[in-house]
């Protein structure tokens, strides 16, 4: 079932919903489901700045390069595409927030898991539900360069680690 944007709240059968439709405007917005929407929704998109052919030519290096160690594939098989850089240097991005991630999670988990089991598999659960997102996050950058868009991903993607 598709809830609003704007309240969080279910939509009815028509698509509109029932406690803020009259009066849905941006002041009136719930600024929690805002601020998560905008997230997801407004990444900057630097495709504009590359040419088409160099993105047609390097969009199976640059999806390639989203796939652990092959993150050196568009690197060296292309080192002056701007697509590929790009995609390198969020995949380089991915790679370390899940190293620096699953060092805190292991170090937490452990620590957790000596003051209490119960504790321990609480924690343990809730960086498991983090990873998940960690996952979508790769999902979502191989789908960017799949479809020839340069677009950061969400949270992660606004380093730039590679010029």
């Amino acid at each position: 079932m598709p809830y609003c944007t704007v309240c969080g709240t279910e939509l009815d059968e028509n698509g509109i919903c029932p406690r803020c439709a009259a009066e849905a405007d941006e002041a009136e917005r719930n600024p929690t489901v805002s601020k998560v929407v905008d997230t997801f929704q407004n990444v900057n998109d630097v495709t504009d700045n590359i040419e088409e052919e160099d993105i047609e030519e390097n969009k199976i290096f640059a999806v390639l390069g989203y796939f652990g160690i092959f993150v050196l594939i568009p690197i060296v098989c292309a080192p002056g595409s701007k697509f590929c850089r790009f995609h390198a240097s969020e995949s380089i991005d991915l790679i370390l927030f899940d190293i620096i991630f699953a060092t805190i999670a292991t170090i937490v988990t452990i620590l957790c898991f000596h003051v209490g089991k119960a504790l321990g598999y609480v924690i343990l659960a809730l960086f498991i539900i983090i990873g998940v997102f960690s996952l979508l996050f790769w999902f979502i950058g191989i789908a960017n360069a799949a479809r020839g868009q340069a677009k950061e991903i969400p949270i992660i993607g606004r380093h730039r680690l590679l010029k």
